[in-house]
């Protein structure tokens, strides 16, 4: 469903100026300007749920800034991401940061579609594209991530023509992340046999074969990962990061190895041991972030451009769901303590929302909430700044679920009408 054609619709009222003047602010600020926090919009605003991915997917055309979208939990980013989604022409354009499905302080692995959404989204956010969106629960931003610059430094672009060992782009692929198969039929894997080699990059469609003459790439063609059999010809293969945290480097090797681990149980302190040399061999594992605490100290909203946009969907909410999610996470550490699943001296898995707030603050900020904001009232923000109330946008009311009822509906478009009110009628049938 396309309902792009709506957005204009918003040019023509007030409180959605307003917003847009308040957020644009006195600066211009461009992609890799940073100033003071202090020196960034923060606009609060009220409005009835239905209309925020209205306003924000509106918002996306008029700023041409990226943004993100924090809301308090994984059902509920999902729901605006399908809704936003359908308010904009180019739906590729939105995305879900998924959280991971293990609790922080647990070694299970994450199931490979949300791992390859989450590799997704933040190489979208790492793009800077003007006109990207990404909707993250406040749990997608809590566990550590490979640091933003080094994310973007990782990624390569290799051409028809270009001069590039196969043994060389193997090597590459390896540090990416990426996993040698016999066949390539899922994203992050790739296969070599003589001078051909097959790669599933993470945040394609399809997998791409390359061609090599010797040390030169002579073609690059999409393939059909059932059948394997080429099909259209492309001029270059883009290879992001397979993985969202980095490989351990000797430093941290080092501190994992100092660590007390006589009060595991042997079976623990066997996985432990083995995990260890995995990581010092760079052998990706399955539960690979449960070590995130020491293989990265990053969080996913540095991946955002200095110029973008964070909307906080309920402020209240998010705050109180990370606190929830943090009470969860030490209740388990403890009980993985008494079970002696995990040393006594292990780091924190995750930001806490202090954390989290604090890296909001560097950005331009709209929080919307349904309940009333005092317009006469200032806020202080917990940077110390103050945030611009603009009060309800009473342009955006509720409507009544019809649900079928044809004769109820036909009756309040007349009285829509009548007090000349312009009516759209959707329906998905």
């Amino acid at each position: 469903m396309d309902l792009s054609g709506l957005l204009p619709l918003l040019d023509h009222h007030r409180g959605y100026q307003h917003i847009l003047r308040s957020l644009m602010g006195p600066f211009a600020f461009s992609k890799g300007s940073r100033p003071a926090s202090l020196d960034r919009p923060h606009v609060i605003t009220s409005l009835v749920d239905p209309a925020k991915p209205y306003l924000l997917a509106r918002l996306a055309g008029d700023l041409h800034r990226p943004i993100l979208v924090v809301v308090s939990t994984e059902a509920r980013a999902r729901v605006i991401v399908q809704q936003i989604a359908a308010w904009r022409e180019a739906s590729s354009d939105t995305c879900l940061l998924p959280a991971a499905e293990p609790l922080f302080y647990e070694r299970l692995p994450s199931h490979p579609t949300t791992t390859l959404d989450r590799l997704r989204a933040l190489q979208t956010l790492a793009s800077g594209r003007e006109t990207a969106i990404v909707i993250a629960s406040v749990r997608a931003l809590m566990r550590p991530v490979e640091a933003p610059d080094r994310f973007r430094a990782l990624g390569r672009t290799i051409h028809v023509n270009d001069r590039v060992r196969p043994d060389d782009l193997v090597a590459t692929l390896l540090q990416l992340g990426y996993t040698s198969e016999s066949l390539v039929e899922y994203a992050s894997t790739f296969s070599r046999r003589g001078g051909i080699v097959d790669v599933y990059p993470v945040d394609a469609e399809d997998p791409l074969r390359l061609e090599f003459f010797g040390d030169e790439v002579e073609s690059i063609r999409r393939f059909d990962p059932t059948t394997q059999r080429s099909r259209q010809v492309v001029d270059e293969l883009r290879l992001a990061p397979s993985r969202e945290v980095p490989a351990a480097q000797p430093a941290t090797i080092e501190a994992l190895r100092s660590i007390d681990v006589s009060r595991l149980s042997e079976t623990a302190r066997g996985q432990w041991l083995r995990d260890l040399e995995r990581l010092a061999d760079g052998i990706p594992f399955d539960g690979l972030e449960f070590y995130a605490p020491y293989l990265a100290s990053h969080g996913v909203i540095g991946y955002l451009a200095a110029n973008g946009l964070v909307a906080v969907d309920e402020p209240i909410s998010v705050a109180g769901a990370a606190s929830d999610l943090a009470l969860q996470a030490e209740e388990l550490r403890t009980e993985l303590l008494e079970r002696g699943e995990i040393p006594a001296d292990f780091r924190q898995g995750y930001f806490d929302w202090e954390t989290i707030r604090h890296e909001l603050s560097a950005f331009t900020r709209l929080d919307l909430s349904w309940q009333e904001v005092d317009a006469e009232r200032p806020v202080v923000t917990g940077s110390g700044g103050r945030a611009e109330n603009v009060g309800r946008l009473h342009e955006f009311r509720p409507v009544p679920s019809f649900a079928g009822q044809v004769g109820a509906a036909l009756d309040d478009v007349e009285r829509w009408r009548t007090g000349g009110t312009t009516t759209v009628l959707i329906s998905q049938q």
